[in-house]
């Protein structure tokens, strides 16, 4: 293949690499590519929904499509790549043109650490906990790397024995003090309740319940020792209301409600407060993940234009809520599940 600058590209790997590098510099403003202009296609009033839906992960079809809507007889960008490029090529180099999208569109904090970033930018010293090794010491080297007291531990929590390992560790690194316990962890499957499976409704139940609870009777000690202990549990907005194909994720939010009342009234003699957040629709890689079902996609979409703040929520509107509820300001809010939703669960859309 001969590009316009007179290069060539002999195989299918420098194909894919050239190819790929400038559709990923071009998503992500890394190029100089002058175009035609567009002003007049574009409205100028964009609400925040719109905006919402194209900042959404896109499917494969939706980034050829994307591809296929450049003109025919365009002009080829700097580095020679022009409609009929992608489309020939389309075979060799869709999964890397398709992840280079979704880099792109995937460019926010994700929920599980803009918790852990809140806490420690208020001073607190965090420990966390992820099931991949790599993943956790990426992260947590550029926490350290802004100053911020992260240590971490690879655990999956749908093991017991690796729960108590976990806060064993805690218990030696807080010398057997806790001031703030988060149970974030979360799954969920996407189906009709006559099609969940029996390991469906375990992989579910354990982590989105079973973990929690079992981490609560754990650091239930610690967190008294600290006099002034904190469990904060990441509910949903599915405990309240029905949301199509979440039977068996919205009855595990249910039993997490229930638990946080429970158990803020069994523990307050013991100085220690107990709330759940319940978190609408936040821009997060667990909604990604229904919306793979586009039949989910459309629900979620529909519902999501007729909130009163129409729009998903961020990952820090959550995580700025967790840290409030563990501020001596909450000192006197215990056994409350506390909706951060735009509005959804007031509206009975």
């Amino acid at each position: 293949m001969v590009l316009s600058d007179g290069r060539v590209l002999e195989n299918a790997k420098a194909i894919h690499q050239g190819a790929t590098k400038y559709f990923h510099d071009f998503l992500t403003g890394g190029t100089g590519v002058e175009t035609a202009d567009l002003s007049s296609l574009i409205n100028p009033t964009i609400s925040e929904v719109d905006n919402e839906m194209l900042c959404m992960v896109p499917f494969e079809e939706e980034v050829k499509d994307a591809i296929s809507s450049i003109p025919k007889h365009s002009s080829p960008g700097p580095d020679g790549f022009g409609l009929a490029f992608y489309i020939e090529c389309w075979d060799i180099i869709k999964q890397d043109v398709i992840d280079a999208a979704r880099d792109f569109f995937n460019g926010v904090p994700l929920p599980r650490y803009a918790i852990v970033e809140e806490l420690a930018g208020f001073g607190a010293i965090v420990h966390t906990c992820s099931r991949n090794q790599t993943e956790l010491n990426d992260r947590i080297q550029e926490w350290q790397s802004k100053g911020l007291e992260v240590s971490g531990s690879v655990c999956d929590l749908k093991i017991r024995a690796q729960r108590d390992k976990l806060m064993e560790t805690v218990s030696s690194l807080f010398h057997g003090k806790l001031n703030i316990l988060v149970n974030n962890a979360g799954i969920a499957v996407s189906k009709e309740a006559t099609e969940v499976t029996a390991e469906d409704f375990s992989d579910v139940m354990c982590t989105n319940f079973e973990s929690g609870y079992h981490l609560c009777q754990l650091g239930h000690p610690l967190l008294k020792a600290s006099g002034n202990g904190n469990i904060v549990f990441i509910s949903s907005v599915a405990s309240f209301v029905a949301i199509p194909h979440c039977s068996l994720y919205a009855s595990t939010k249910g039993a997490m409600n229930q638990l946080t009342k429970n158990l803020a009234c069994e523990w307050a003699k013991d100085n220690i407060r107990v709330n759940s957040i319940a978190p609408g629709f936040i821009r997060t890689p667990l909604i990604d993940a229904v919306e793979e079902n586009p039949e989910a996609k459309k629900v979620l979409s529909h519902l999501i234009s007729r909130f009163p703040i129409p729009r998903a929520g961020k990952p820090e509107e959550v995580s700025s809520v967790v840290a409030f509820i563990c501020f001596p300001a909450a000192s006197y809010i215990t056994g409350q599940v506390l909706c951060v939703d735009g509005g959804y669960t007031v509206t009975g859309v």
